[in-house]
């Protein structure tokens, strides 16, 4: 203790010494000669006490020996930098902004000052190449402590200065080192060459140093300057031809791939024009210190055998050993002991570093991959073009390829970090938008033989050639980074590659070489959770991969393992995994195994009444422990009270477990039941907030629906899962398994549920309203909600008065909810609700129902969506199709049903005086103002549902559309719609709601507007692309919707109806009569050769409005009714082929007599025998 009080007292006396000089620069050389004895006593001394002293020192010696002129101030200026090296290497300073910027000036008057001596080797010229290496290395360490120190305008200036020392490549770099990496003659070699490279060496590490400690205020256009400098530099290495090798090479290359590394890494521009460059250059560093290293030692293979493990220690000595022998002087020395600093050091697991690393060249390898993985990030897209490049198209497995890329890395370097960072870049490359990318991918036996090679054959190589090497390493790799590595990026290449365009055998291969390495990490007595759970997520996505694989059909249905020859039996496949979801294995690999088999189960169906009985198996273990767990517990509350805050301490593994396994019986009930959701609409997380369409047709049943049901249905199982799985899963402590639990009920279909015993049903019903009302957890209110929109669609919900009732009333409060997510799958239920009894009303089931529909609060139903309309577009998707259903049957007979205040609210916010007793008349004109509004403001989705909404609205017997105030400004807002819109989706539904008015009176005074923008819209289809590329597959179904609404409404004018189209009719009378005929002709044409003609295709076809989701891929029809010419088109659906063409054919003839009538009204003649020419 009293040594060190002595040592700490002794720089405390040398500084307070120094501050009470009168000329203190005379104490500076005694101070600098005692710098070993100073540094030995810092250690007690604060840091910023230090940072003080330190800033005193650089004053005085910037005052007298500043700039360097001579061998003195040299002397001075080395030692003085030399001794805040040393000082910043034992602690971080902490600088005031001032002070940093004082020693910041300090260390670029030496650099600068020092260079004139060195070049013209006047007096001191060798202290003055030190002063400035020191200097250098300096700045470079205090820019890594202190960087977000400096103001902005001198960082700027700081990058500008060190840019200009690194303008042009090394010079010393021009030499060749020999195998040993000595230098040559001295001749060859001059002190000047050599200072140079070292002090572009640390000007790069200054760089990197800078932008990773004060990148947050570093200009965009400090930014762009470096990388354009930077790539100016790397352009004249690449232009020289092959890179220097050796051990200054290295430790060089090192630093500037470092520096270009962070630089990139802070991106505050875009890469595009530059991304060509980095990536010549990047991928030289492939094979960098390979080809070297070949004449010392014989590369192997790194998983057949594997180097000498070495402790620590000795591998310390070997270092020092080969830093004595390799001849450099005391500065590089100097240099190379703090380059650790800024470099990472080899893992204890990459082999002999003297064998396989002998200049650490990997460093540059590893720096320069991981550059390629920040360029892959930044701009994946334009680092598309460039992966024939960093990805191979032939010849993965050749141990030295003619080129070399990513892949040949991660097979065959022999540093265990590089083939991890390789394979770490791969997976980069395979995120983000490479899904779209590789849609084109295509493989071609012939390519080889044609003239040039497509994009879609080079990727379709590249495609093989990754499968190929992944798998390649998948199966003989022994390190386990490296494996599981491996194992991502061929599970991100299995989710991203098109199949149905590649071989046959390929995803068959990859999931038959994974089981096997999934066997062995299974029974291996080593630790491999890691690796395992890799290898189950692998097989997972492999059996997610969409469409399904024939290849696989025929794997998992073989029934025979010799089928297979020497592969991995069949069945072994889905067995192993259910062997995966079990004790002893971790619960991460359990839960990723469960992930699998419910892939399995969904993409091949076929499967799962072979495995109900292991399945119910495995989720019964779970279940059971996880409900003896609950009641374990001392703290367990009583069944069926349901809380988030009641939950006993419990592993959120264990929580994640429970949930798979609930997931696994969800999907395996839906598949066993019949369940059809397009797979880009399914939803199987139970705490996600978006909603999930479910085909309404699915929701509904016939009056005869009471049929007997198989047991193939599924009805057998979901009576064993709500015997024993389901009633503990509902109350269990974890929402995310509760919320679990409830989306099984969304999955019911129509034909279990009627199936299903009367006591069942109740428990359902009663368990969902029960999760709705009372949960805390706003997700699993939302689960909840989501399955009361399932089953409040089928007969023995809808038709009951004790159900329908309270389900509305808990509805209607849960759409008041504060949560984002409960509010929307609310509204949903609530659309879905409106929908079964527009249902009822429309098959006549109303007299079947147990109480008279005029019970149901309508009113209450309206009211409290149109409160819902000014919340957030998903929530507003579904309030208008609710409104929708209602508008399309409920009586607005009365005299009141026209407002005459609506014209004036169009643009206003809704108001909503109405009361739940308030009559229907009195809130039509709401319900067409919240269209309107809803129209006008909202998005897509919105837009597409008013449509269909107003539509319904068309159909309502009630309403009288020749007299209503407000179908003027609806039928304007269809028009606009139609005429403008960028999005061919919403155009077809508003030219499907344009086709439902059933009368020439109902279209009114906007007769003339609807049929000018229906021919419009017509003629200008073909040059239309719409909002893009994406619209172009909606063109034909767009033309086809509007082909059949135009020669609707022109079927229903009237002779007179010329003078409101005189202006149109004449001018477009070429356009309809070749349009005409052409429709004519291919109706016929489909007659005579009895073809079909796609409904879907003709009319957009589906039944009900879509719902809050990405994806939608069904344009509407136009909706139906029993009467007039929608009873005619209902009996079309329901005819054969030559029916419905018929009945187009007939409609088609109609709107030729009704235009030839027009023409002879208008004084035509002529083109009124054209037209009936057409006939």
């Amino acid at each position: 203790m009293a040594e060190q009080q002595r040592t700490s007292c002794a720089w405390r006396w040398v500084f307070d010494s120094l501050r009470a000089a009168v000329e203190p620069a005379s104490l500076v050389p005694h101070l600098l000669s005692h710098s070993p004895a100073l540094l030995q006593s810092i250690s007690r001394i604060p840091p910023r006490e230090v940072s003080g002293d330190i800033s005193l020192l650089v004053q005085t010696v910037s005052a007298t020996w500043l700039p360097v002129v001579g061998a003195e101030s040299a002397r001075t200026c080395r030692l003085t930098c030399n001794l805040i090296n040393e000082i910043s290497f034992r602690m971080q300073l902490e600088f005031s902004s001032y002070a940093l910027l004082t020693l910041v000036n300090f260390f670029q008057g030496v650099i600068t000052s020092a260079t004139p001596v060195i070049v013209l080797e006047g007096e001191g010229g060798t202290d003055a190449s030190k002063a400035k290496v020191e200097a250098l290395t300096a700045l470079g360490q205090v820019l890594h402590d202190n960087g977000d120190q400096l103001p902005v305008a001198e960082v700027s200036l700081l990058v500008s200065f060190l840019l200009g020392l690194i303008n042009h490549p090394a010079t010393a770099l021009r030499g060749q080192h020999n195998g040993s990496g000595l230098r040559p003659s001295i001749a060859a070699w001059s002190r000047n060459f050599d200072d140079d490279m070292e002090v572009q060496r640390l000007a790069f590490v200054a760089i990197g140093n800078l932008f990773t400690r004060a990148g947050p205020v570093i200009s965009n256009d400090t930014w762009r300057f470096t990388v354009q400098e930077l790539r100016t530099v790397l352009e004249r290495f690449a232009s020289k031809g092959p890179l220097t090798e050796g051990s200054d090479a290295s430790r060089y290359f090192s630093a500037f791939l470092r520096c270009i590394h962070l630089v990139l890494s802070d991106r505050k521009g875009s890469l595009e024009e530059h991304v060509a460059a980095y990536v010549g250059f990047l991928r030289m560093f492939f094979l960098y210190g390979l080809s070297s290293s070949q004449g010392q030692t014989s590369e192997t293979r790194p998983w057949k055998e594997a180097s000498a493990y070495r402790p620590p220690h000795l591998r310390g000595k070997i270092k020092s050993l080969a830093s004595t022998s390799s001849g450099s002087t005391g500065m590089v020395n100097e240099s190379s002991s703090r380059e650790s600093l800024f470099d990472s050091d080899q893992s204890d697991s990459d082999g002999s570093v003297s064998d396989n690393d002998r200049y650490k060249s990997s460093r540059c390898r590893i720096t320069a991959i991981s550059t390629i993985q920040v360029l892959a990030r930044a701009d994946p897209k334009s680092l598309h073009a460039h992966w024939a490049l960093l990805l191979p198209t032939h010849d993965v497995l050749q141990p030295r390829p003619y080129q070399a890329t990513l892949l040949t890395t991660m097979l065959f370097d022999p540093i265990v970090k590089t083939r991890v960072v390789a394979a770490a870049t791969v997976s980069v490359m395979l995120e983000g938008p490479v899904r779209a990318f590789l849609q084109v991918a295509e493989y071609r036996q012939l390519a080889q033989k044609a003239p040039f090679t497509t994009l879609s054959g080079t990727l379709g190589q590249i495609v093989i050639q990754l499968h190929t090497g992944l798998v390649h390493v998948v199966s003989n790799e022994k390190h386990s980074g490296t494996l599981v590595a491996a194992l991502k990026a061929l599970s991100l290449l299995v989710t991203s590659a098109p199949y149905n365009r590649l071989p046959l055998q390929l995803l068959p291969n990859v999931v038959l070489s994974v089981t096997k390495k999934t066997q062995e990490l299974f029974n291996s007595s080593l630790d491999q959770s890691n690796t395992m759970t890799a290898a189950v997520t692998c097989l997972s996505a492999a059996l997610s991969a969409t469409p399904a694989s024939s290849g696989m059909i025929s794997i998992l249905t073989a029934k025979d393992p010799k089928e297979m020859g020497d592969s991995v039996a069949p069945h072994s496949l889905l067995m192993d995994l259910v062997s995966y979801s079990r004790p002893p294995a971790p619960a991460v690999v359990r839960v990723e195994a469960f992930q699998a088999l419910k892939a399995a189960v969904h993409n091949y169906p076929m499967v799962v009444h072979s495995f109900w009985d292991q399945i119910y198996e495995i989720v019964a273990e779970v279940v059971d422990t996880g409900w003896e767990r609950v009641h374990s517990s001392p703290a367990s509350p009583a069944k069926g009270v349901l809380s988030a805050g009641y939950a006993q301490p419990s592993r959120i593994c264990d929580d994640k477990l429970v949930q798979s396994a609930i997931k696994l019986l969800d999907e395996t009930l839906r598949v066993l039941s019949g369940f059809e959701v397009p797979d880009e609409l399914h939803d199987d997380s139970s705490l996600k907030a978006s909603a999930v369409i479910v085909g309404l047709k699915s929701l509904t049943l016939a009056s005869n629906s009471r049929e007997s049901v198989q047991l193939d249905d599924g009805c057998l199982q979901w009576l064993q899962a709500l015997d024993r799985l389901l009633p503990g899963v509902l109350v269990h402590s974890a929402p995310m398994v509760r919320g679990a639990a409830l989306t099984c009920f969304a999955g019911l279909t129509p034909a279990v549920f009627a199936a299903l015993p009367v006591q069942k049903l109740e428990f359902i019903v009663s368990s969902v309203m029960r999760a709705t009302r009372d949960d805390d957890t706003p997700a699993v209110r939302s689960a909840a909600c989501r399955a009361v929109g399932v089953i409040v669609g089928f007969p023995q919900v809808s038709k009951s008065k004790e159900k329908v009732i309270p389900i509305i009333s808990l509805l209607l409060s849960r759409m008041e909810d504060n949560s984002a997510a409960v509010r929307i799958t609310a509204s949903w239920a609530v659309a879905n609700l409106c929908d079964a009894l527009c249902t009822i009303v429309e098959t006549d089931d109303a007299t079947d129902a147990n109480y008279p529909l005029e019970d149901v609060p309508l009113a209450s139903l309206a009211e409290c969506t149109f409160k819902a309309a000014n919340d957030g577009d998903k929530v507003r998707a579904n309030v208008v199709r609710a409104l929708g259903n209602l508008a399309r049957f409920v009586d607005f007979s009365a005299e009141s049903s026209g407002r005459n205040d609506f014209m004036g609210l169009v643009h206003k916010n809704i108001v909503y005086p109405l009361t739940s007793q308030a009559p229907a008349s009195q809130w039509l004109g709401t319900m067409v103002q919240t269209f309107v509004s809803c129209v006008t403001t909202g998005n897509v989705k919105v837009q597409w549902n008013v449509c269909h909404a107003l539509g319904n609205l068309f159909l309502n017997r009630s309403i009288h559309l020749s007299s209503a105030p407000w179908a003027l400004s609806v039928f304007s807002i269809l028009l606009l719609l139609l005429r403008g819109s960028a999005n061919f989706k919403i155009r077809m539904h508003a030219a499907s709601a344009l086709a439902v008015p059933n009368s020439r009176e109902d279209y009114g005074l906007a007769f003339r507007d609807v049929v000018q923008t229906l021919v419009q819209s017509l003629d200008s289809l073909e040059n239309d692309s719409g909002a893009g590329p994406t619209s172009m597959k909606y063109q034909a179904a767009l033309s086809d919707q509007i082909t059949h609404t135009t020669i609707h409404v022109l079927a229903l004018g009237q002779p007179q109806d010329y003078d409101i189209l005189k202006d149109t009719l004449p001018k477009r009378a070429n356009f309809l009569h070749n349009w005409l005929s052409a429709v004519m002709f291919s109706m016929k044409r489909g007659l005579s050769c009895s073809n079909d003609l796609s409904e879907e295709a003709a009319f957009g076809m589906t039944s009900k409005a879509v719902s809050t989701v990405e994806h939608d891929e069904k344009p509407l029809p136009p909706p139906r009714d029993q009467r007039g010419y929608r009873h005619i088109e209902s009996q079309e659906f329901s005819g054969g082929s030559d029916s419905k063409l018929s009945i187009r054919l007939a409609d088609a003839q109609r709107a030729v007599k009704v235009l030839s009538s027009m023409y002879m009204y208008g004084g035509g003649f002529a083109t009124a025998q054209n037209f009936q020419n057409l006939l």
